[in-house]
């Protein structure tokens, strides 16, 4: 069976391409020119394929002859001027979508992002993903849509820790998006040599943190699954916690106190608004947490998702552990 990964060289992507059984699947792992492909290259039974979500009839070249269509991909954290929720998030996947339909793709996985209710349309990535959906409920394909809580990849560093990503293939964070990396580099030993744990607002919202190992097994066990024919499948980790229990963990890992450093949540709500005048991306980034910052976002019946598609959740604590541990 042949698959191909769009987004490959994203985090997510990447720990698809790592995780699936290359011994019973020809992996296609898909990238654009000047990707970092080199957690890719040495992998058995893998083609690295170029295409751009930009240039339609390189779609529809790398779709040809393709069983099932897996796409991470997203403009979140952009690393070319032109990339942007209008030609990659939309434009990009919907041509990508049409190209799958014409080639007779057996299944399309596709990762969304979970709801918020009502809130999440002030989120302009979170608005391209609903439409993304609403395209592939229309198509003619077999399609997977998986909606994932909060990666704790991605948001655990911002408390102010390298830790979790020291060893991680490709990290988000590490994306040559000039905006999130510059706040990053100035916060990411806070928790280690300052003792500073950073939260916005209270810290008191519950999550159900998920980590991008547990999110990439989804997809992969996904693939022919009778549960995720044409179906919305929403996962969660197994706990749902607020940033002040992530803080006791640390501390206990680290055997270390940690002193709060908060942000007002306005401050990151105007922020938003202000950054999404000239820098949509960053604008979209600081909405995303003022709207996580100040709502819960617990995912029911997580442990008996993961029970359906055989994944076993990692808690919070054993992945912070063995990223200290790495």
């Amino acid at each position: 069976m042949k698959i191909l990964v769009v987004g490959a060289t994203g985090q997510l992507g990447t720990a698809i391409c790592q995780k699936l059984p290359h011994e019973k699947y020809q992996l296609f792992a898909m990238h654009r020119d000047g990707s970092n492909t080199k957690s890719l290259q040495d992998l058995p039974n893998t083609t690295l394929l170029k295409a751009d979500l930009q240039d339609k009839n390189s779609l529809l070249n790398a779709v040809k002859g393709m069983d099932v269509v897996i796409c991470t991909a997203n403009s979140a954290s952009p690393r070319r001027k032109e990339d942007n929720f209008k030609n990659v998030d939309i434009n990009g996947i919907k041509d990508l979508i049409e190209a799958s339909e014409r080639s007779d793709v057996k299944q399309f996985i596709y990762t969304s992002s979970i709801e918020y209710g009502s809130q999440t349309n002030a989120i302009p990535l979170s608005n391209a993903k609903r439409a993304i959906e609403a395209a592939l409920q229309t198509s003619s394909l077999n399609y997977t849509i998986i909606r994932p809580c909060t990666f704790m990849d991605v948001y655990f560093p911002f408390f102010g820790t390298d830790i979790p990503i020291k060893n991680a293939a490709n990290a988000t964070i590490k994306r040559p998006f000039k905006f999130s990396a510059n706040f990053f580099e100035g916060i990411k030993h806070d928790i280690e040599n300052k003792g500073k744990f950073n939260v916005i607002g209270k810290g008191d919202r519950r999550h159900s943190y998920i980590c991008v190992d547990d999110v990439a097994e989804f997809h992969i066990k996904s693939i022919g699954h009778s549960s995720a024919e044409k179906s919305i499948i929403t996962i969660g980790g197994p706990e749902a916690l607020t940033p002040l229990e992530i803080k006791d963990i640390f501390e206990k890992l680290l055997d270390k106190p940690l002193k709060i450093s908060s942000t007002p949540p306005f401050v990151i709500k105007l922020m938003g608004q202000v950054l999404s005048l000239f820098n949509p991306p960053a604008g979209n980034i600081m909405k995303l947490n003022h709207l996580s910052a100040m709502n819960d976002c617990i995912v029911k019946d997580a442990e008996d998702t993961a029970a359906t598609f055989d994944v076993k959740l990692t808690e919070a604590e054993v992945f912070l552990k063995n990223a200290i541990n790495r």
